[in-house]
């Protein structure tokens, strides 16, 4: 008769074991598919500022951020190779309104010959980081014989 205890014993181990096992697997996955919808990627919205309707809406509307990390992102034509380059006059921003980034992805070819005069693409990124108003102006210009205060040029 002993022997009844300890199968009773055994059969209650394994259910235990396996209740325990069903439950911390459960939870296991219900946390990796919270994670997974949290690591969603964003959507990535590039406006091309070479769009003429993009630049009347702008020109109109301005551009409005969240002033908790909103982000716009914008990209334009630029040929380094002719000396024109876009450039920003943002001295009535303040950095804790607004944070503005700027990178520059050369052309690129298969064939070396290809690239010469070809343009690059400029990105610009706009990110909010606090309330208040930022007015700035762009210029497609050579740095050299560009000046804000001289409308001439």
């Amino acid at each position: 008769m002993a022997w009844v205890w300890y199968v009773i014993a055994g059969v209650t181990i394994v259910v235990v074991a396996g209740t325990v096992y069903y439950i911390t697997t459960k939870d296991e996955e219900a946390a990796l598919k919270t994670e997974e919808q949290v690591e969603e990627p964003k959507k990535l919205t590039l406006l091309s500022l070479s769009d003429e309707a993009i630049q009347l809406k702008l020109a109109d509307k301005g551009l409005t951020l969240d002033a908790d990390g909103g982000v716009e992102y914008f990209e334009v034509e630029e040929n380094a190779s002719t000396g024109y380059q876009w450039i920003l006059k943002t001295s009535d921003c303040s950095p804790e309104v607004v944070k503005i980034e700027t990178g520059f992805d050369a052309p690129v070819s298969d064939k070396e010959y290809d690239l010469v005069g070809a343009p690059g693409t400029r990105y610009f990124t706009f990110t909010g980081k606090g309330e208040g108003k930022c007015n700035f102006s762009m210029a497609y210009a050579r740095p050299w014989e560009f000046d804000w205060e001289d409308e001439s040029t």
